[in-house]
Order: C-alpha cells, then sequence, then structure tokens
C-alpha cells in the first residue's frame, strides 16, 4: 500500500484542508475517479509537431520556444474540463453558463454559453456563430479528422432544446446538432476518440440504446448505429487517443481490468480499433493507478508515443505525473514523477506540456518539496528522454533507473479555483501549432484575472513582457571593501518564469552607459547562485554598485544602489568611449570618430586599422581600396590616462557588375550589392523578405549575413517565385561553433503563403557534426519528414558548406538533399530522401532560406553568412 499520511493533495494548505480531501475521496469512491476526467484529444487536422533540432545530450534541455506570458482569452464562470483546436478554432467543454470578455469582471459583459464554446486561436476572441446549448456538463470534446463535425460528451441530455444523450455530434460552424447521430448510451460519457467513419467513446455507461456496452463502445459516424466494437472496461474509462495509423486505441480510467485482463488492463490499456481485442501495453506493468485512489486522467496521441498522466492517492495506485509510452507495444519512452497529480499532457514543438499540482520535482533534477508547499500548476519538459529518475526518499513509489525527460524552464503562475471544491488550476492542456492552451477553474493567471480559459504562445508570436522576477531586498547586492582600492560585489541570481539564462551588469557610481562587469548565467526559482565580482583600481572614498538582470528579451530589472567606502586606492581612470561614422563612395571609405567621448577626461589618440593592412592616425581618415568587399575596420581611442577602448564595424565598398543568370533560373543571388537592414533585391527572382528584426540581415562582400538568436530563428524568402520542382542550392559559412541544441540551416524548396514549406539541409550539432534534416510546415508546426547524419562530415567556424535541396513533385512530393565541403567533390547522388503528400502544400511555392538556433545555445547570437544562391 502506498501510504502517505501527510499529503494534501487536493488543497493548497489551510484550515479547510482536511474537508476538502474527505470530500474528495468520498466523490471518487462514488464516481470511480470520473469527476476528475481532464483527458485530451488532438486533431489530425492541425497536429502539433515536434521540434526537429537535434538533442545534445550533454546539454538535455530542449528549446523553450513557448513564452510563459498569459495571453487575453475568453473568459467563462465555472470549469473547463477538456478542448480541441481545429484550424484556427478552439473548441471548450465544460460546466458553465456565461462567457465574457478576456479582462471583464466576473458577471460583467456576459454572453450565455451553456457548458460548450468556440474561440478564435490567434485572438483568443469568442466566436459568437457558435453557441450551441448543453443542459447538463460535457466532459469530452473532440473533431473528425476532416474537421466537418465536432463530437461532445458528457452528462446532457439535451442540446439546443433537442434530445441528445450524453454523446452528440455538432456542425463546427454554426453549433447545430447533427439529428443523425444520436447513440444515446445510458450514463455519462467521459472520453471520445474518432475516425470520419467511427466514433469510439467511453465513461460509465453500461448499455447504448438497449444493447449491453460495458464503458466502451463504438458508432457509426453517418448513422449513429452501434457497431460490433465491444471491449469491457470494470469501472470508469476517463481518457482515449487513437493512433495515428487509427489501427489502435489506448484506454485511461479507473478500472482494473481491460477486457478481463488487469496487466494490461489495470488503468491502462491498448485494443485494436477493428475488433477490439487486447494489445500487449507494457508500460501498464510500471504505470498501475486505477481503482478508488488513482486512475489515468488523460491521453494524447502522438506521432510514435502514446502520451498520458495519472493521479495516485494511497492502495491501489502507484503513479503521479505523466508518461510517453510507444504504440506498438507500450514499452516506456519516459516517465516523470514529479509529485502532484496531472490531469492533462500535451507535445508541442519538442517540449511536452502538462496540467496539474505538481509540488516535487527533485528525482529529475526538478524544484524540491518546500513548506508550505508551493505548487507549479503548469509545467513543461523535454520531448526526449535525457537522463534516469533518481531514487525516491519519500513515501512515495521507486521509479529508480527509468529513463526520464528534463524539466523545463516555463513557470507560468496559475491560481488555484473553487468551482469545483478541489482547489485545483487547470484541468487540461491542449496544443495547436504555435500555441499551448489551458483549461480548468483558475481566476488568476500570473497575478491578474483570466478565469477558466488561457492561452500561452510560442516566443515568436508572444508579448514576452516576463522578465526577471525578485525584486526584494534578497536581491540587493553585498558590497565589501577589500583595503587594496578595490571592492567585492557579491549577488543572487535572479528567477525568470520562461528563460534560465539572465544577463547581469554590474554597474559602478551610476555609470550604467560602462558597466565594470557582465555575465550571463543560468538560475531556477529553486538554484539561484551567488555570483562574486572584485572591481579593482578604484580611487579611495565612497562608491556605488547595483545590478541591472535582463533576459533574452531584453526585460530588465533593477537593484538600488548599495554604497561601499573604499581603502587604499588610486584616482580612478575610466576607460574612454569609442565611436565613429563611415561613408562610402566607389572604393573609397571616409571615417569620423570625433564623437567618441571619455567620462572622465578626454581622448589623448585615435588608431585605425582598415582592414586590408592599412592603418591611420587622428580623429578623421580615408581609404581607398584596390577591390570591392566588405573591410573590418577598427578605432582605438586613448585617454589622457594611458585607458583605451577599440570600436570594430563591418564597411562594404565597390559594386561589382553581376552577369545575367543562365536560362531556366528561378533565383539566384551572388550578393554582389552593399545593404543594411535586409537582403534588397536578388540577381533573379525578386525582391528579398525577411522575418523579424531587419536590422539581424545586412548583403556585403558576396554574401547575404543573418544573426540568429538562441531559441530563435532568422528566415529570408523570395515569394514572387512559384514552381512546383526547385533544386536549391546555396553555401553557408558559421562565425561559431553552436552549442546547446545546435543550429539548423535550411533551404526552403517550396513554400505555399498561409499553407506552409517544405525544408530540407542540415543540422549542426555543438561537436561540430552535421546532420541532414528534411521538415515539413503546416501552418506554423514543423514535423520531421527525416533527419540522418552525415558519416565524417564535421563544420568549423569559417569553413564553408555547400548544400542542394530539391523539393520535386505533388501527391507524393520528394523532398532530397546532398551537402558537402567546399573543396571536396559533390556526391553523386542523393544523401536523404522522403517523400510527403500533406494536403495544402501539393501545390508550387516560393524558396529561400530557415535558420534556427537551440533555444538552449549560450553562444548566440551566431552569424550565418549565405552565398551563391540559386534556384532552378
Amino acid at each position: 500500500m502506498n501510504k502517505k499520511p501527510t499529503r494534501r493533495e487536493y488543497a493548497d494548505p489551510g484550515p479547510q484542508s482536511a474537508r476538502i480531501v474527505r470530500g474528495f475521496r468520498r466523490l471518487t469512491a462514488l464516481a470511480g475517479a470520473a469527476a476528475i476526467t481532464a483527458s485530451l484529444v488532438l486533431v489530425s487536422v492541425t497536429p502539433a509537431a515536434a521540434d526537429t533540432a537535434p538533442l545534445n545530450p550533454a546539454d538535455p534541455a530542449t528549446p523553450e520556444t513557448v513564452s510563459a506570458d498569459a495571453l487575453p482569452t475568453v473568459q467563462i464562470d465555472g470549469v473547463v474540463w477538456q478542448q480541441v483546436a481545429v484550424g484556427n478554432t478552439v473548441y471548450v467543454a465544460g460546466e458553465f453558463t456565461k462567457a465574457r470578455p478576456a479582462g471583464a469582471a466576473p458577471g460583467t459583459n456576459t454572453v450565455t454559453r451553456n457548458n460548450i464554446l468556440a474561440y478564435n486561436l490567434t485572438t483568443g476572441e469568442l466566436i459568437s456563430s457558435f453557441a450551441p446549448s448543453l443542459n447538463a456538463q460535457a466532459k469530452a470534446i473532440t473533431a473528425s479528422p476532416d474537421g466537418t463535425r465536432i463530437y461532445v460528451g458528457g452528462t446532457f441530455t439535451q442540446v439546443n432544446g433537442v434530445n441528445a444523450y450524453r454523446i452528440a455530434a455538432l456542425n463546427p460552424t454554426t453549433g447545430e446538432l447533427i439529428n443523425s447521430f444520436k447513440p444515446a448510451p445510458n450514463s455519462k460519457v467521459s472520453a471520445i476518440a474518432a475516425t470520419n467513419t467511427t466514433v469510439y467513446f467511453g465513461g460509465v455507461f453500461s448499455s447504448v440504446g438497449s444493447t449491453s456496452r460495458s464503458r466502451l463502445a463504438s458508432v457509426n459516424a453517418s448513422d449513429g448505429k452501434l457497431t460490433s466494437w465491444a471491449p469491457t472496461a470494470n469501472g470508469a474509462v476517463t481518457a482515449m487517443a487513437m493512433s495515428p495509423d487509427q489501427s489502435r486505441i489506448a484506454v485511461g480510467g479507473a478500472f482494473t481490468t481491460l477486457n478481463n485482463s488487469g496487466n494490461p488492463g489495470y488503468g491502462l490499456g491498448q485494443v485494436s480499433a477493428a475488433n477490439g481485442a487486447l494489445l500487449p501495453f507494457a508500460v501498464n506493468s510500471v504505470v498501475r493507478d486505477a481503482g478508488s485512489a488513482g486512475a489515468i486522467t488523460s491521453l494524447t496521441a502522438g506521432d510514435d508515443v502514446v502520451y498520458g498522466s495519472g493521479y495516485d492517492y494511497g492502495g491501489g495506485a502507484n503513479f503521479e505525473g505523466s508518461f510517453a509510452a510507444k504504440w506498438d507495444g507500450g514499452a516506456i519512452k519516459w516517465l516523470e514523477d514529479c509529485h502532484g497529480d496531472t490531469y492533462g499532457v500535451a507535445p508541442l514543438d519538442g517540449a511536452v506540456y502538462t496540467a496539474g499540482h505538481a509540488h516535487m520535482c527533485t528525482n529529475i533534477g526538478g524544484f524540491p518539496e518546500v513548506t508550505p508547499r508551493r505548487f507549479q500548476r503548469g509545467l513543461a519538459f523535454s520531448e526526449e528522454a535525457t537522463q534516469k529518475i533518481t531514487r525516491e526518499r519519500g513515501s512515495y513509489v521507486n521509479f529508480e533507473g527509468k529513463p526520464a525527460p528534463s524539466l523545463q524552464t516555463w513557470f507560468p503562475d496559475i491560481e488555484a479555483g473553487s468551482y469545483t471544491g478541489k482547489t485545483q488550476g487547470p484541468w487540461t492542456v491542449a496544443t495547436a501549432p504555435g500555441y499551448v492552451l489551458m483549461g480548468g477553474e483558475f481566476p488568476k493567471v500570473n497575478g491578474k484575472p483570466q478565469q477558466g480559459l488561457v492561452r500561452f504562445a510560442t516566443k515568436d508570436r508572444a508579448p514576452n513582457r516576463l522578465g526577471p522576477q525578485d525584486a526584494s531586498s534578497e536581491s540587493l547586492p553585498t558590497v565589501k571593501d577589500t583595503g587594496k582600492g578595490g571592492a567585492t560585489v557579491t549577488w543572487k541570481t535572479n528567477m525568470d518564469q520562461d528563460n534560465q539564462n539572465l544577463t547581469y551588469r554590474v554597474i559602478r557610481d551610476g555609470n550604467i552607459a560602462a558597466p565594470v562587469h557582465t555575465v550571463t548565467e543560468a538560475s531556477t526559482f529553486w538554484q539561484r547562485p551567488s555570483l562574486t565580482f572584485t572591481d579593482t583600481g578604484l580611487s579611495s572614498g565612497a562608491h556605488t554598485y547595483r545590478i541591472f538582470v535582463t533576459d533574452p528579451f531584453g526585460n530588465e530589472l533593477a537593484t538600488n544602489a548599495v554604497s561601499v567606502n573604499v581603502t587604499g586606492g588610486g584616482q580612478v581612470n575610466t576607460a574612454p568611449i569609442a565611436a565613429f561614422t563611415a561613408t562610402t563612395a566607389g572604393l573609397t571609405v571616409n571615417v569620423n570618430g570625433s564623437g567618441s567621448t571619455d567620462p572622465g577626461g578626454s581622448i589623448a589618440g585615435y588608431a585605425w586599422d582598415l582592414g586590408d593592412g592599412s592603418t591611420a592616425t587622428g580623429a578623421t581618415a580615408s581609404r581607398t581600396y584596390a577591390a570591392p568587399g566588405t573591410y573590418t575596420v577598427s578605432l582605438t581611442v586613448t585617454d589622457n590616462g594611458g585607458a583605451a577602448n577599440t570600436l570594430r564595424r563591418a564597411v562594404t565598398v565597390g559594386s561589382p557588375t553581376v552577369p545575367p543568370p543562365p536560362a531556366g533560373t528561378l533565383a539566384r543571388d551572388t550578393f554582389a550589392r552593399t545593404v543594411s537592414g535586409g537582403w534588397g533585391t536578388a540577381d533573379a527572382g525578386g525582391r528579398w523578405t525577411v522575418v523579424g528584426t531587419a536590422g539581424n540581415y545586412s548583403v556585403g562582400s558576396g554574401a547575404g549575413s543573418m544573426l540568429v538568436n538562441a531559441g530563435g530563428s532568422a528566415v529570408a524568402q523570395l515569394n514572387s517565385v512559384s514552381a512546383t520542382d526547385a533544386r536549391t542550392s546555396f553555401s553557408v559559412v558559421v562565425d561559431k561553433k553552436p552549442n546547446g541544441g545546435g543550429l539548423k540551416v535550411l533551404g526552403i524548396g517550396r513554400r505555399i503563403a498561409g499553407a506552409g514549406e517544405y525544408r530540407g539541409g542540415v543540422s549542426i550539432t555543438s561537436a561540430g557534426a552535421v546532420n541532414f534534416s528534411l521538415t515539413k510546415v503546416l501552418g506554423s508546426a514543423e514535423s520531421s519528414l527525416k533527419s540522418a547524419s552525415v558519416p565524417g562530415l564535421a563544420l568549423a567556424p569559417g569553413e564553408q558548406l555547400n548544400v542542394l535541396v530539391r523539393v520535386s513533385g505533388v501527391s507524393p512530393t520528394t523532398v532530397e538533399a546532398k551537402a558537402w565541403k567546399a573543396g571536396t567533390a559533390e556526391p553523386s547522388g542523393w544523401q536523404v530522401t522522403a517523400t510527403d503528400s500533406s494536403a495544402g502544400l501539393q501545390a508550387a511555392g516560393g524558396v529561400g532560406i530557415y535558420s534556427y538556433l537551440s533555444g538552449t545555445a549560450t553562444v548566440g547570437p551566431i552569424l550565418l553568412s549565405i552565398r551563391s544562391f540559386s534556384a532552378q
């Protein structure tokens, strides 16, 4: 018996804890745990695809691409049990009667929505045209794969005033009841999985119509008539998920047998979608959640795995957390046994998101238990297993040695609600391209009113307003006099809800423009190491120090100034600040450094290095170069105290004549021009469109340059090109080796605006190894078509890699690639090939370049130089 007398899983610490826990245990005993159903369904119309960036075992965290900054979303007055996204619409099932806009106080500006609603994925606004009415709560919601129907299940008996018992099919646009579909189970429906022809559902019913069915059944989508599919469960079914090939259905709940088997079948199992026969499911030998004190709460389909979550509260159950298991056979991919029950799990872009109330994750290297308990109601984990679970030190079941993911830095603050009386926040999590969606009974998110529904977006579309959190006196620096004209500054690192790496600037005597020390350090809310810096060469007397901490998006927090009296010092000489302008005409550059300054004195000398071996002195200089190109010009200024400072800038001169491209060329660019703030117009193919900050792009010296920051992408597109068959070639040089999860550089072989694109190229690991990556993008979600290593091929900074990608044909489309170092022979054949027939991508499209640097990289930004681009 897994007895844990000190736990209070269903209440925050407080005088009402015992009453709430007793009430919950009584409720689950009566309802077989069906009351906590929070299963999740993803529809294949809008798959949430995994990030294809390689995972570096030495740096296991996957890119943290989702912001913890909550986006305004329609609110409800009750509880949300489940959501599903279809295209740009999110359908919501729960127990509520009113909806109101984001920001509206409870009871104000409301409209009627009885237990079901829909909202716009990208704006969060209520969709007024979809307003069906259910006369009781909805527990489950999904869509047909073709998106033409919404299926909803629960305890209701009427839809829009018409009898429809506990499961119904709705028009996804109008919400009208589809009268040909009325299966009529005799009790609650808590889970639904659907193909275009068959609807599978589970709950606590014992019959459908007049035919016996023990908590699992399927019906024809066309007429709602019962099929012969009839697996049996002896307790509540709370979750179902269908494999991508529609051959298997994973089933979860509080049952202790499935088809009369207890292993698999103890709260978790897998059956054939064709005949309901039990299939092997090895994870059930480890995860044993069933009966009156445990259950599987959600199941979500991934490409090759099924994700699940569960809870336990004493004897008869053993696991709380989430897991990933192979569809074929159920082998465990990973477990995360963070203590605190989990109700929903969903993958997106290389991470897996959960909803629950975790309060300890030390077994996988995460946050510890504290008193009073701190509940993290939304968590994220790496999609891949990166470590092993360590030994359990408390009274919980020991899963030591099992594969585990890594906890990510994503910690939204979701407040517990009171609607269900169970003191919970989110009950479900879903994902859609670019978004993580949570639903439940929470009243606030990140301290701001936001009831029942909330969206979180990937950082490329989020406002990213959340910065360092701790503004308390705990973050003030401690400054001590060294007695030798110096001061030692010590401070505690800060914490951020969605960024682990923060940058700290030490400011002396209020001189914000000239930090005396800058350092980037990783920290989390439970691991905040102290940093120390010793400042030397100070004058005797009073000095002040402040710490400015900044996240990667520029959100900044500064401490108050702390004073110290320095002894044994002399007069401080503050270094000068170099600055210069450069103007070009033909092959000549004129530079002017008279804008350089010295805060504590005067500029005594100017020394120029003009980038071609020539030098000059004085505040101004001029140079006529022998050939067009980009030259690095540097100015070193020295002040009257001997301190110096250097500034370097790239200067491009000349514009040689470009010959016309050969016949049959779709696009070509030799980059033989000078452009800043973009890439200008290609030699053939039209004007380049760049994505993101224009200042990260420039052209000069025969290369198109793009800066790619950690966790971000850089993209250049030729949208005026349109072809179904394109051989896209380019050469790339990087200025430094990536670390973390590596760097991707892909050619866009077919881009269809508003639909997606095919990409092919290489990923470069932290060791410099080159791997192939062929991907597709649907909407904004990238998924892998194929990846492969390139034996013996490695790339060092400054070395040129040639890449050739071909995208050809329709239904199917073939994507192929090859890569080789400059100076070596081009491979005779394609080195990696994949095919795909995704609807929406089987048409002509444009070409371009896409790059992405892992969010765990600390060397960014990386400068990419793209040379000799062409598409034929």
